[in-house]
């Protein structure tokens, strides 16, 4: 907050700044406190979601990638550099079962109890389990962590929205901003900021990496 108020604010008192960081939607329990003793008033927030598999499959190959400053490889962290992606993700799945966050779930058979789901989703039970999880699964020095766990967006949101008031969330779709373009996704983010539309002088992709599919297509979602 310091580098904000200091590298701009200062310079310019009228500007409209913010942050993007992802893993603070997980992160809940460090940064809700934080963004309350930060803020006098409630700052309006974005979410960002996109298809679980795709994100699990991405957040690998990108931690995974030997492209990226030496900062950012720093950042990644070289936990999963020897490790398939499914040693990963059964990494995450053991870490969840173990924290009693999926009872429903056979291990065994490798699918889930519909009836232990609707009985479990949205309990106290399960509240604490997901308090459990990430208390004590998210380390700070790295990023190779709950490649899984980060596509249950759900579960991400339920803190967030009890904490501040729903109006404030833009929650964003990134299969509709591939399929709308930059343009419409920056109409929406300024429509929710209470800001003026403005023209994109690029609408090009940023941030964006092109790799293969380490699941050989074998990843699906399942109704």
């Amino acid at each position: 907050l310091g580098f904000y108020h200091a590298e701009g604010m200062g310079r310019y008192p009228s500007l409209i700044t913010g942050d993007s960081t992802p893993s603070y939607l997980l992160d809940y329990y460090r940064v809700i406190p934080r963004v309350k003793e930060c803020f006098e008033h409630v700052p309006a927030m974005f979410v960002m979601v996109r298809d679980p598999i795709a994100r699990a499959v991405s957040h690998y190959a990108m931690v995974t990638s030997d492209d990226g400053t030496p900062e950012q490889l720093a950042t990644r962290g070289v936990e999963w550099r020897n490790k398939t992606i499914e040693e990963v993700f059964e990494e995450d799945l053991g870490n969840m079962i173990e924290d009693g966050l999926l009872p429903y779930w056979d291990a065994e058979r490798r699918t889930v109890d519909a009836a232990a789901f609707e009985e479990f989703a949205n309990s106290r039970e399960e509240d604490e389990a997901w308090e459990r999880y990430v208390t004590s699964r998210i380390p700070l020095n790295t990023g190779s962590y709950s490649p899984l766990a980060r596509g249950m967006y759900a579960l991400q949101c339920r803190r967030w929205f009890r904490s501040f008031p729903t109006s404030k969330f833009l929650v964003m779709r990134l299969e509709d901003m591939k399929a709308k373009g930059s343009q419409w996704a920056a109409d929406e983010a300024a429509s929710h900021l209470g800001l003026p539309k403005f023209v994109l002088p690029d609408s090009g992709k940023r941030n964006s990496r092109e790799y293969g599919d380490p699941l050989g297509g074998k990843g699906e979602l399942r109704g």
